[in-house]
């Protein structure tokens, strides 16, 4: 058999073997631990779990906040969680969804979510109760350690409705301002 001949044998079958490889099915059980460290934060959050609030992120974790605090390492961010759980959010449910995940590495992932909220928060000025601030996004940068999926970095940002007007990808502005 010709060189040629086994190429054209060959390539095919190899093609073949990397649509399996890098097919959806062939990614799902990295996806699963994804949606499952995601989700296990709403879970904590919603239970006001300090504990497995812990269990979500690595050692060396950062988190931003939907005002701009940073906390730096696990133990911070539980700390600041728990002092705002004891009062703020004692009330307030979170629910993540349309969460989209994207591969940077085979064990590196970022994951974004749309966040709602439900209950009532009490505002550190006193002011409240009050209802959650509407739509957030929250991003994830997730990395697989020993097999296990944690966050290593998260930050929450508020949508502001009246900005979304102005996207030209989801709408049709074209950058006119009006005068």
């Amino acid at each position: 058999m010709s060189r040629t001949h086994r190429l054209l044998l060959v390539v095919p079958i190899a093609l073949s073997l990397a649509g399996i490889v890098n097919s959806p099915a062939a990614k799902i059980p990295d996806e699963v631990g994804i949606r499952a460290a995601v989700m296990a934060f709403q879970e904590a959050w919603n239970n006001h779990d300090m504990k497995a609030i812990g269990d979500v992120f690595t050692e060396d974790a950062d988190l931003i906040n939907v005002v701009g605090t940073r906390w730096q390492g696990r133990a911070n961010i539980v700390k600041a969680l728990g002092v705002f759980h004891r009062q703020m959010f004692k009330n307030e449910q979170i629910h993540l969804g349309q969460i989209t995940i994207r591969s940077i590495t085979p064990n590196v992932a970022v994951a974004v979510a749309v966040q709602t909220g439900s209950g009532e928060m009490v505002l550190p000025d006193g002011l409240g109760p009050r209802k959650p601030l509407g739509e957030q996004l929250d991003t994830f940068v997730v990395v697989k350690r020993e097999g296990v999926w944690k966050v290593t970095h998260g930050q929450n940002t508020t949508v502001n409705a009246d900005a979304q007007a102005f996207d030209p990808i989801k709408t049709n502005w074209n950058g006119e301002i009006s005068k």
